[in-house]
């Protein structure tokens, strides 16, 4: 009851405000999620955002404006004439909002608000209840907002609320960039993201399925890489205390930090610094003995996170933001016959057209979608397969594919999978769905395509 109070009372200030600034100056802001408030199953916002987007947006304000209130609570109202604010690739846009601070700590803390119309809508129709901006700053007290003075601290947090009859929830994210003067934020978002979405498909050697709602995980440094985060967000599920490991996509490897108790609720968190990673006495590829060390076995694609559900060893691998934030991910092969290295092998004409589909965001990597148009091609398809070796290489085939007379998406499931070690030319392990991820991150992807009257085709899976 107390959150609920809090809830209505930010949505009652957000509420009730005049419209009276003039626009004499301007702010632009970025920010960039790192959680969630009041996380629930039936008004879940993960659909949208998660941790490592970038949110960005503007508001114009009167700094002249007299403060209603004496120090130590100052507060403008009606100060912000007009704002909007950009999320998962949307934009809203509102006009009227209040500026407030607190002096009686050092250094002030600055509170914006904006207004949002009653039964306004925003990110997949969800009733939108408001956005404020805090921070701190150094400026001194005066009669006016004084947002342009020097001294301001990008050490703030930019929360978007939304609200569901008595339900409230909302979206937190750390302030990365507070600017004066109005325009566009291109925001391109941290790269020190990673995603996972642990399921028992991406364990090696494992015939588990996961159960229904995944969860998803996120894990990300500070700028100085001293503190690493750990989330996971979705049901409220229960899981065994998470571990990070070592090893690419299809290979197991060595624990190096395990976490010491879960949290009983659906938003779960957790941080580690230096001395809470064990030793791996150079068992890791990557020198991880550090949090610097840890983001930099992240980047070469090295960590994946453990836990148990309801007995099931459920796996993810942490993935790069820029390789998982999009809904769908497409890579696309040209196969000709120029690409062919197989001795005696004849070389049909005009080419095949393939595509590779990853979704990690609506799925838990049990599966890649494939698609093989021969409309430019004499004959018929009689034979494809997916292989693993870098360009000009012959490698193993690790999976065989479904031709038909037409153009249309398959799934390729872990049951296709033909293993393949990493002795040989693929270079790396293939023994899971994620496993073939990682050879198409390495461009070692590519297929192979044979026609009814003997032609083939080689197509290079091109890589991010």
């Amino acid at each position: 009851m107390r959150r609920l109070a809090w809830w209505l009372a930010i949505l009652s200030a957000l509420g009730t405000v005049e419209v009276s600034a003039r626009e004499t100056a301007s702010y632009r802001f970025e920010a960039e999620v790192t959680g969630f408030v009041d996380f629930v199953e039936f008004f879940p916002l993960d659909e949208e955002l998660a941790p490592g987007d970038r949110i960005s947006g503007q508001f114009f304000f009167d700094p002249d404006l007299p403060s209603r209130d004496p120090p130590p609570d100052q507060r403008w109202a009606g100060a912000v004439s007009r704002w909007e604010i950009t999320a998962a690739g949307e934009t809203f846009q509102g006009t009227g909002g209040f500026v407030t601070r607190d002096t009686s700590v050092s250094p002030s803390r600055w509170w914006v608000g904006f207004s949002v119309p009653d039964r306004s809508s925003f990110l997949n129709t969800r009733d939108f209840a408001g956005v404020s901006l805090t921070w701190r700053s150094n400026s001194p007290v005066l009669d006016t907002i004084p947002l342009n003075e020097p001294g301001t601290m990008v050490d703030g947090e930019v929360t978007i609320s939304f609200v569901e009859g008595l339900v409230g929830v909302a979206a937190l994210a750390r302030l990365t960039s507070f600017q004066p003067g109005a325009g566009t934020v291109n925001a391109q978002g941290s790269q020190a993201v990673w995603r996972a979405k642990p399921a028992a498909e991406q364990v090696p050697g494992g015939s588990d399925r996961s159960p229904d709602h995944s969860l998803n995980a996120a894990l990300w440094v500070d700028d100085a890489q001293e503190t690493a985060t750990l989330t996971l967000f979705g049901p409220p599920v229960d899981i065994s205390p998470p571990r990070l490991h070592c090893g690419i996509a299809g290979q197991t490897g060595p624990m190096l930090w395990q976490a010491s108790a879960v949290p009983a609720t659906a938003w779960k968190q957790w941080q580690f610094v230096r001395s809470d990673l064990l030793d791996l006495d150079g068992e890791c590829p990557a020198a991880t003995g550090t949090v610097a060390g840890v983001a930099s076995a992240a980047r070469q694609r090295q960590l994946y996170l453990e836990y148990e559900r309801d007995g099931v060893t459920h796996r993810g691998q942490l993935w790069p933001k820029s390789l998982m934030a999009d809904r769908v991910r497409v890579a696309p092969a040209l196969a000709s016959a120029a690409q062919l290295i197989d001795a005696g092998t004849a070389g049909g004409p005009g080419k095949v057209a393939a595509r590779l589909r990853l979704n990690e965001q609506t799925g838990v990597l049990d599966h890649l979608d494939y698609i093989l148009d021969a409309s430019n091609t004499a004959g018929r398809l009689s034979r494809a397969a997916l292989h693993c070796a870098p360009p000009g290489v012959v490698g193993p085939a690790i999976a065989q594919l479904s031709v038909s007379g037409t153009a249309r998406w398959q799934a390729l499931v872990g049951e296709d999978i033909i293993p393949a070690g990493q002795d040989g030319p693929c270079g790396l392990e293939i023994s899971t769905i994620a496993s073939v991820v990682e050879a198409y991150l390495r461009g070692h992807l590519y297929f192979r395509v044979e026609s009814d009257n003997g032609a083939a085709w080689r197509g290079q899976v091109l890589r991010p």
